[in-house]
């Protein structure tokens, strides 16, 4: 009975959802930008937007728009993993950064990469 009346609740918007690890792609090229944040994607977004505008030398997608001539796809971000816990935001960034990501980041240990290899054969991008 209680399954039968209880609410469901809605989906949080990808903008609105916290501790992701999320993915934007460059919109000239086949690489991405791949990272985590605790906060809100939207307002993370908002920042890589900032550092272009204001030109930040720190920024890897400032460098990467100023190096490159390439511009970010923003429309097209998308949330790759979940995660609460530091530790976890490095692994699943290593996880879903590849050759072609634009961001610095900890490469897997081998027997990840391994794993991941399978994984991508079973379940493309």
């Amino acid at each position: 009975m209680r399954a039968a009346i209880s609410r469901v609740k809605d989906p949080v918007p990808k903008e609105q959802q916290t501790n992701v690890i999320y993915r934007i792609p460059c919109a000239n090229f086949t690489c991405a930008y791949v990272g985590p944040t605790g906060r809100r994607l939207e307002t993370r977004i908002n920042e890589h937007k900032l550092a272009i505008r204001r030109r930040d030398p720190l920024s890897l997608v400032f460098a990467h728009a100023v190096d490159c001539a390439h511009r970010f796809k923003w429309e097209g971000t998308e949330v790759v993993a979940m995660a609460s816990t530091n530790q976890a935001h490095e692994f699943l960034e290593a996880w879903h950064s590849s050759t072609n990501s634009i961001n610095r980041h900890v490469d897997l240990e081998a027997h990840y990469k391994g794993l991941r290899a399978r994984s991508t054969d079973l379940h493309p991008p």
